[in-house]
């Protein structure tokens, strides 16, 4: 009898184990089904920025995305008929939104090029956002007036520009608008683009007061896809003009050199007026008149200057100009001798100004000079000095450098030969010396650390199990 009870006894400890075991597990796999069930989105709603718009004008939709849990979806734009354009993101797909049920908002920016009604929506998941429309109209449904269409004056001078947009329709229009100034312009005021609501029945005005640069332009007004709504034509009275002259026994402003080394004329460059806001670029420098090997040279200057004259000459390495530096820069191989004179511009009103030059690879393959020592010297104060200089690129026959002047005077461009001990003083840009490439190990899978838990918790649920079974399995005593 005792015996039976103690069976009976162990027979309910053990039921009372498998019925623990299985809560917990009930109670695991709860905790765990959150994380394994799919979530999904649930609610897609959309607002647009404007929904009356000039063809060319941008418009902002933006779609809110709820889910009913944390998880990863796509979010398209649809519209019909076509037409639309949308520029972010590029094919109007994002393909990775993290979405959760607080929302998630993303934008589509677009615009059309052809005027119509259009219907739209936006679809994440299995889910769509209602259609909506936008109208888009022409820009000639707005009417642009301005003034002054022309005018005269000098350069650093200033004029007011006027530009009335007028809205006759019974609607408000979105429309965009941009002021495109010649080169050496600015202009203040009003912002030079900006998107805008013109009212129904209602006329905007806008207003800027520009300055002219050193050069006669047309200031141009775009509206929505119109690129020239309107355009005002600014005549400089007292703006530059420029000549070239050859000589092959000139040395340019000082004594005549009659040296056959001579590697051309002088080339003058006139400036009636030069502003501190516009900087001078010469590019012209590939004349036979002029075979400096100085490919480009800009400046600016401090304060208004008139009746400038700037003239260059180059020469050859084997002879110099008669009124050059008797001596050369120490232990340099000289490519080239160039002389650079103004009249009515003094370095004391150089605010800044960039060399950029050439060499033959040739040249320096034969007089042993390595690439990186090429650099550009100035003469001043009876002393010849080294400038920074930079290696910017190179082509099959050339390498191609650029330095920083403080004015102008004589220049040599020369190089140390590779059997002279020195220290090189080129700098190379960035852009020459290649790419670096970053390479990220892949991150491996991650999973959720409920997950892991759950399943560390599982198999103790089984070995558990697996013990009480094998308990069962053992025999009785009799009684």
């Amino acid at each position: 009898m005792e015996n039976k009870i103690k069976i009976k006894n162990e027979n309910f400890k053990t039921a009372l184990i498998v019925l623990s075991t299985l809560f917990i597990f009930s109670i695991i796999f709860s905790m765990m089904l959150p994380s394994l069930a799919s979530a999904s989105v649930t609610a897609v709603s959309t607002t647009a920025s404007a929904s009356r718009v000039t063809t060319g004008t941008s418009v902002t939709i933006s779609a809110s995305i709820t889910a009913s849990g944390s998880e990863t979806s796509s979010a398209n734009f649809v519209s019909t008929p076509s037409g639309i354009t949308v520029s972010d993101p590029p094919g109007g797909s994002y393909s990775s939104v993290t979405v959760s049920t607080s929302p998630v908002t993303k934008t589509f920016t677009i615009s059309a090029g052809s005027s119509g009604t259009y219907t739209y929506y936006v679809q994440a998941g299995s889910m769509q956002s209602n259609a909506a429309t936008i109208v888009y109209v022409d820009p000639s449904a707005l009417t642009v007036s301005g003034s002054p269409s022309s005018t005269s004056n000098t350069s650093g001078s200033t004029f007011t520009l006027s530009i009335s947009i007028q809205n006759a329709q019974t609607s408000a229009t979105t429309t965009s608008y941009s002021l495109t100034l010649p080169s050496g312009y600015s202009a203040s005021g009003d912002a030079t683009s900006a998107t805008i609501s013109v009212g129904a029945s209602s006329t905007t005005t806008l207003q800027w007061t520009i300055t002219v640069g050193s050069a006669s332009g047309t200031v141009s007004f775009q509206l929505g896809s119109n690129t020239n709504a309107f355009s005002s034509s600014v005549t400089c009275t007292d703006c530059e003009s420029s000549s070239s002259s050859s000589s092959s026994s000139s040395g340019g402003g000082g004594a005549a050199s009659t040296s056959s080394n001579v590697t051309g004329g002088m080339m003058t460059k006139i400036y009636a007026s030069i502003i501190p806001e516009s900087t001078k670029t010469i590019t012209s420098l590939d004349l036979s008149s002029t075979a400096s090997q100085f490919t480009e040279i800009t400046f600016a200057v401090l304060a208004r200057a008139t009746d400038v004259s700037f003239m260059l000459q180059g020469f050859g390495s084997a002879a110099k100009p008669t009124d050059a530096p008797a001596s050369d820069p120490a232990s340099a191989s000289v490519y080239r001798y160039v002389k650079i004179t103004t009249v009515n511009l003094d370095n004391s009103n150089i605010a800044s100004a960039k060399i950029k030059f050439k060499v033959e690879k040739a040249w320096l393959t034969t007089n042993n000079v390595p690439a990186a020592s090429v650099a550009l010297y100035r003469f001043n104060n009876n002393v010849w000095s080294l400038l920074s200089t930079t290696k910017t690129s190179e082509d099959a026959n050339n390498y191609y450098y650029e330095a920083i002047v403080p004015g102008f005077s004589y220049f040599i461009i020369g190089g140390m030969s590779s059997t002279t001990p020195t220290t090189t003083r080129t700098t190379t840009s960035a852009a020459t010396t290649g790419t670096s490439t970053t390479t990220s190990a892949p991150s491996g899978l991650k999973l959720p650390t409920t997950l892991i838990v759950g399943i560390v918790l599982i198999f103790v649920v089984i070995i558990v199990l697996l013990f009480v079974v094998q308990h069962m399995k053992k025999p009785k005593e009799k009684e």
